[in-house]
């Protein structure tokens, strides 16, 4: 089988879509499935090579410039001029090919001459459309009912989502395949000299802090979370504080309010972006990841937190409760006082989740990217 995968999604800060295409990519460039690989960026095929280089964590000028224009009125207008001139050079130079299949991992399609697949991870901006900007709700929208339109098949990460692409997009069930998301093997427990010294970079001691990771934007509901944690008795959270990561994102003024409240009490950290090795420490030395968002496709923080042995608390909607499969706590994301109860009830009792967190890791292993890219392949196959 020959795969054109597209791969403009994997850039740096490497974020949730970005990890999904490159391990994908990763897993069918030794996969014995796919005969020939080619990774398609901004339109041009290029070799599987193009992924030998590491992805740089750091976040460069022209990243943040990107980020700075996409979030302004005129990423729209960028974006539509972008994905035109990409289109015509990929119908240019793949006008000869047979036989071959076109993944986009995300809402975009291309002009390809064959089966195109797209993987459509989440409808905030359907669902909750109040969580983001406008332009931006208007311009993935209007993608995102075009690509349910042509797309020959649609992969989405849980059957909570394929039911929402069915709802909001009128899409049939026969054309959307539901692939649960993996874990990389990276992610495991850190323990010893290494957990000290990684999470005394953060000024950190494993076991002395809840961690919440994520783009500090609406549906993550930090707000409720932090709202939650302020409820706490002072004592509780002085010697438990709240450390967040993630880059600042959209509607996201009041969040880093209140983060800068918390911090002024000593109570919350705030790291901004951190990159895998970083993220792997906390996960693996927090007290309590939370995770409890409105809304998400599939929340792959969560499975990483569980990979590294984290008791998670997560929400009991949404596409999380699917995976997590009873290894994590539940809770309804909009009840500040049940997020705060359940919170300290798990604080003041030091054996609290053991249990929990010897069958997040049994459930981890369970999901791999081996399987994810099997699965995937399966699809391709289908469209022969």
């Amino acid at each position: 089988m020959k795969l054109f995968f597209d791969v403009d999604v994997i850039r740096a800060p490497l974020t949730g879509i970005g990890r999904y295409a490159l391990n994908l990519a990763q897993a069918f460039a030794t996969h014995p499935e796919i005969a020939s690989l080619h990774l398609v960026r901004q339109g041009k095929v290029l070799s599987p090579t193009a992924l030998s280089a590491p992805v740089a964590q750091s976040r460069s000028v022209t990243t943040q410039l990107r980020q700075s224009l996409a979030s302004s009125s005129l990423g729209p207008m960028l974006r539509s001029g972008q994905q035109r001139l990409a289109d015509q050079r990929l119908w240019r130079q793949t006008r000869h090919q047979t036989g071959a299949v076109y993944h986009s991992p995300q809402y975009q399609l291309r002009r390809f001459h064959g089966p195109r697949v797209s993987t459509v991870h989440d409808l905030s901006f359907l669902r909750f459309p109040e969580f983001h900007l406008p332009a931006r709700v208007n311009y993935w929208r209007d993608m995102v009912h075009q690509t349910a339109k042509q797309a020959d098949h649609i992969i989405t990460d849980s059957a909570f989502q394929k039911q929402e692409i069915m709802a909001l997009l009128g899409v049939e069930a026969s054309r959307i395949t539901a692939i649960h998301l993996g874990v990389s093997p990276f992610f495991q427990p850190v323990t010893g000299p290494q957990q000290q010294t990684e999470l005394a970079a953060f000024g950190l001691t494993a076991g002395g802090f809840n961690l919440m990771v994520g783009t500090l934007e609406p549906r993550k509901n930090h707000q409720r979370v932090i709202q939650s944690f302020m409820n706490l008795p002072l004592s509780m959270r002085q010697a438990f504080p709240l450390v967040i990561t993630g880059d600042p994102g959209w509607l996201s003024a009041d969040v880093q309010k209140q983060i800068q409240r918390g911090r002024q009490q000593g109570v919350i950290r705030y790291t901004g972006y951190v990159d895998e090795v970083a993220l792997r420490a906390l996960y693996s030395g927090c007290r309590l990841f939370l995770y409890p968002s409105l809304y998400e496709g599939f929340g792959l923080p969560v499975l990483e937190a569980m990979a590294c042995g984290a008791l998670v608390m997560t929400s009991q909607h949404s596409a999380m409760a699917e995976f997590a499969d009873g290894a994590a706590i539940l809770v309804d994301p909009q009840e500040t006082d049940a997020i705060t109860t359940a919170w300290s009830d798990l604080l003041l009792d030091e054996t609290a989740g053991l249990s929990l967190r010897a069958q997040a890791r049994q459930r981890a292993a369970q999901l791999t990217w081996q399987q994810c890219a099997d699965a995937t392949c399966k699809v391709y196959h289908q469209l022969g």
